[in-house]
This record gives structure tokens, C-alpha cells and sequence, in this order.
């Protein structure tokens, strides 16, 4: 199964190789515009991130629930932020 670390490594790779900035991508996932990525949007970053299918839905339930800290079931810029954050770590 994916690590943490290998998941973390897939969405830096796809960040620094198709868009300018973190910001960017952001924005790009965040097909509706309200300022978060929902469940349904991460996965969509997942998949473009080559993150297998099998495991997309489990991981983007992971990272809501391990990096959005009010409970709204979406992750916040901020929050996605220091999901990236942990990449230079």
C-alpha cells in the first residue's frame, strides 16, 4: 500500500511539474471555486497524481481527516498548505 511519504512525493512531483505554484494547483482542483478541496476534488488531484484508484477514496478521506481542522469535510488552502509543508520536511 502507498506510504504517507510516497503519496506526499507523487503530489509535490505533480505540483513543481504542471503548474507555476502551490496556489495554482489549488485553484485549479478547486473546480467550484468555494476555497477548499472537497473529497470529490481531492481525488481528482489524486488521480492526476497517479495515486492508484484502489486506494484514491481512502487516502483523500485521509487527508481531510488528518489536515482540515474545522470539521467541514474539505481541506482550506491553509490546510493544504501544511499538508505541502510536511513535503520539505
Amino acid at each position: 500500500m502507498a506510504t504517507k511519504d510516497m503519496i506526499l512525493k507523487k503530489l509535490q512531483i505533480l505540483i513543481t511539474q504542471e503548474f507555476d505554484s502551490p496556489e495554482q494547483a489549488f485553484a485549479f482542483f478547486d473546480e467550484d471555486g468555494n476555497g477548499t478541496l472537497s473529497k470529490d476534488e481531492i481525488k481528482e488531484l489524486l488521480k492526476k497524481a497517479e495515486i492508484s484508484g484502489f486506494i484514491r477514496s481512502m487516502v483523500a478521506s485521509a487527508l481531510i481527516d488528518g489536515y482540515s481542522k474545522d470539521g467541514n469535510d474539505s481541506v482550506s488552502w491553509e490546510e493544504f498548505k501544511k499538508a505541502l509543508d510536511e513535503i520539505k520536511h
